[in-house]
């Protein structure tokens, strides 16, 4: 289900709307006014978004629902696609009433609920994209699983960073129901501009933290995939609730897609990332010595992956990550994480790394002369074993 963002405005009628220009699709008229063609291409534009206004006639998620279940009786997954704008409103679900079902959720609704959407016990796969126009408090989620019963998979995406989201997802881990076992969650789209000013996250980590809060709900779940701010405090206190635990933890696979890691907020707080970022190295190796760590807890743990994506990186194959499948190993290591996975994993061997010599060099300019022997590149492609000890000589080679 597809919901619009923008409308025509009734004032306008069809005839009116200027048609989209195209640079393919030259005008005769515009041939000879080379020097005017911007001028007049930008005032079309102009007209062309005055034509439009914000989607106000949208349906409701009550909508969605009903005629999910009227015309597909028999669906597993359902796709909401909220869309993307500034300002855009928030998709309604039903006026609020006072309604005893929502007692089991105190810490969202209080006294008052929403009335409750048409059930769909036959939807087992519910996946929200542009999910801000779609949830931003944690009650917009609960009346979504109250209507989904048997929701065994959950995907959610926002396209843009928002404080309020990453404070929702926290309020949401805290009460997450355990009959989910597939987990997708998109915080931060892959986006070249900074997330949000330093001041903005400090306010945030006050009260909230959600690598701990997913971290306690890690234990139940069989594939975790997440793009966002994360840190080592995911793994560690996914341990202990796993440790706690008598029934044996499901979990096969974990992909993190880090955007930025958590740091202590205090004196000098930098929350700046690429690989001349010694602190944020520092920040990722500890997310991966955690993860390491955790093998030995999560036997059932066959993929973990843990990568970096800058999309300004000067040199985006040497960005960190960390990869393991089955009994293979590529990506960052130093003498910690390879005891570390020796303990956990005896099977397990990096591809590329000779433990006996590890000096492999490749001529490659400012990268074979800071580098030395401390990262072998291979050619053609990204390192598949990298000491991130390397990032310090970057770092400081740069000052």
């Amino acid at each position: 289900v597809w919901m619009p963002v923008w409308e025509i405005k009734a004032s306008r009628r069809k005839t009116d709307i200027p048609p989209i220009p195209s640079a393919f699709t030259p005008r005769p008229d515009l041939r000879n006014r080379a020097n005017r063609g911007a001028l007049v291409v930008v005032q079309e534009i102009s007209d062309m978004t005055q034509a439009f206004q914000q989607a106000s006639h949208n349906v409701t998620l009550e909508d969605i629902f009903k005629h999910t279940r009227d015309l597909f009786p028999e669906a597993y997954a359902l796709t909401i696609e909220g869309g993307h704008g500034k300002r855009t409103p928030l998709i309604k679900a039903h006026p609020p009433i006072i309604d005893e079902s929502a007692s089991q959720y105190p810490l969202f609704f209080g006294n008052v609920s929403t009335k409750m959407l048409t059930v769909n016990p036959t939807i087992g796969s519910l996946v929200l994209k542009g999910a801000w126009n779609i949830i931003r408090e944690p009650s917009d989620f609960c009346i979504l699983k109250t209507a989904l019963p048997n929701l065994r998979e959950y995907h959610c995406t926002y396209a843009k960073p928002k404080i309020q989201a990453y404070a929702a997802m926290c309020c949401i881990m805290k009460y997450f129901p355990p009959s989910i076992k597939h987990l997708n969650i998109c915080l931060e789209g892959l986006t070249s501009k900074p997330t949000a000013t330093p001041e903005k996250w400090r306010s945030l980590y006050t009260e909230y933290h959600i690598c701990k809060d997913i971290g306690r709900q890690l234990p139940n779940l069989e594939t975790f995939s997440y793009t966002g701010r994360i840190c080592c405090s995911l793994f560690k206190n996914a341990m202990e609730v796993a440790q706690r635990s008598r029934d044996p933890c499901p979990l096969k696979s974990v992909d993190l897609i880090v955007r930025n890691c958590c740091r202590p907020v205090g004196f000098g707080y930098n929350d700046a990332t690429g690989i001349y970022q010694i602190d944020f190295i520092n920040a990722f190796k500890n997310l991966v010595i955690e993860a390491v760590r955790s093998l030995s807890v999560f036997t059932s743990l066959q993929y973990l992956r843990i990568r970096f994506l800058d999309l300004d990186s000067p040199n985006p194959l040497m960005n960190p990550y960390f990869h393991l499948q089955g009994n293979q190993v590529t990506g960052i290591w130093n003498d910690e994480i390879l005891s570390l996975l020796r303990t956990a994993r005896p099977e397990a061997e990096y591809d590329g790394l000779d433990f006996a010599d590890c000096s492999g060099k490749r001529a490659d300019g400012f990268v074979d002369h800071v580098l030395g022997g401390l990262m072998p590149l291979p050619r053609g492609g990204r390192p598949k074993s990298m000491n991130v000890d390397a990032y310090a000589a970057l770092a400081e080679a740069r000052i």
